[in-house]
C-alpha cells in the first residue's frame, strides 16, 4: 500500500492522461481567437458575456451525460462497426437531445427574463441553448464510439466532449445573438 508518487503505473498514467489534457488546453485556448473574433457581437450584446458560461456548462453537462451513456452502451452492447450498434444508439439519443433542448431552452429563456435580459434577449439565449444542447448530445453520444473504433481509450472522450462543447457553445451563441438582437450599443472600430 501507499502512495506511489514516482511509480511507473503511476508515471505512465500521467503520461497518457496529460498528453490528453495538454492537447485539449491547446484546443481550447484557440477559443480565444473565437471569442477575439466576434469582440464587436460580444460588446455590442452584453447578453452574450452575461449567459455565456451557463450556455458553455448546459451544453458540456448534457454532453458528457451523452458520452457517459454511449460509454455504458458500448460496454454493455460491445461495439463492433457495422452492426448497427451506433446507429441504433443515435436513433434513441437524437429525440432525446430534441426534447432536453425544448426543456432547457425553456428554462433558459426564463432565466434570462427574470434576469432582466428581456423578452428578445431571452429568445435569443433560449435558441442558442436548444441548439447547443441538441449538438452537444449527439456529439456526446458520438465521441466514445469514435474513440473505440480509432482503437483511442474512450476514458478522454468526456474531456474532448468538455473542450467541444465549449468551443460549440461560443459560436451558437455568437451567431444566434448577432442574428435575433440589435446592438444595444454600438461596436467600437479600431483605427
Amino acid at each position: 500500500g501507499g502512495l506511489d508518487f514516482a511509480g511507473n503505473d503511476t508515471i505512465w498514467e500521467v503520461w497518457g492522461r496529460g498528453k490528453w489534457l495538454a492537447g485539449l488546453m491547446i484546443l481550447q485556448s484557440f477559443s480565444t481567437t473565437i471569442f477575439a473574433s466576434v469582440e464587436d457581437v460580444v460588446r455590442a450584446q452584453p447578453v452574450v458575456a452575461m449567459f455565456m458560461l451557463m450556455l458553455v456548462g448546459v451544453g458540456a453537462n448534457a454532453g458528457a451525460q451523452a458520452v457517459v451513456r454511449s460509454a455504458q452502451r458500448i460496454a454493455t452492447d460491445g461495439y463492433a462497426p457495422g452492426h448497427g450498434v451506433f446507429h441504433r444508439h443515435l436513433e434513441k439519443e437524437f429525440p432525446v437531445s430534441v426534447w432536453l433542448a425544448l426543456l432547457l431552452a425553456w428554462f433558459a429563456c426564463g432565466i434570462v427574463w427574470t434576469g432582466q435580459g428581456g423578452p428578445s434577449n431571452a429568445v435569443a439565449v433560449a435558441f442558442s441553448c436548444g441548439i447547443i444542447v441538441v449538438g452537444s448530445v449527439l456529439l456526446g453520444s458520438a465521441l466514445p464510439f469514435a474513440f473505440h473504433r480509432f482503437d483511442l481509450d474512450t476514458i478522454h472522450s468526456g474531456a474532448v466532449m468538455q473542450v467541444l462543447a465549449g468551443i460549440w457553445a461560443m459560436v451558437v451563441t455568437c451567431l444566434m445573438c448577432s442574428l435575433f438582437l440589435v446592438p444595444t450599443m454600438a461596436p467600437q472600430t479600431s483605427g
